[in-house]
């Protein structure tokens, strides 16, 4: 018997052995795998691409917190600075009323 002789069974492609329509199958998922994949690679490059971004975004973060964080120290030498300075003028004052004679209640 050739093979267009053989019987077929139901649901078979005229003409297509089992192996040939193996061949396509695989090869369509392949097809549908490779397709995928591409689709995949891309996701992964956007995350790849949104992950430099955030490192660069987190590098200017971290030195402008930097420039912040300088600054407010400055303020704060400043700040004691300031009350040192009131505060020795207030000791001042205190003593030169004390000296000039300003504690004393009788008259």
């Amino acid at each position: 018997m050739s093979e267009d002789q053989a019987p077929r069974r139901p649901g078979a492609q005229p003409g297509l052995s089992s192996i040939e329509r193996d061949v396509m199958t695989q090869s369509n998922q392949i097809a549908q795998m490779i397709v995928n994949m591409t689709q995949m690679q891309a996701v992964l490059n956007d995350l790849v691409i949104k992950e430099k971004v955030r490192e660069v975004e987190d590098t200017h973060i971290d030195e402008r917190f930097d420039r912040v964080e300088k600054r407010l120290d400055g303020i704060t030498s400043l700040g004691r600075w300031i009350l040192g300075a009131f505060g020795s003028t207030f000791i001042a004052a205190i003593a030169a009323f004390i000296a000039g004679g300003g504690l004393n209640l009788v008259k």
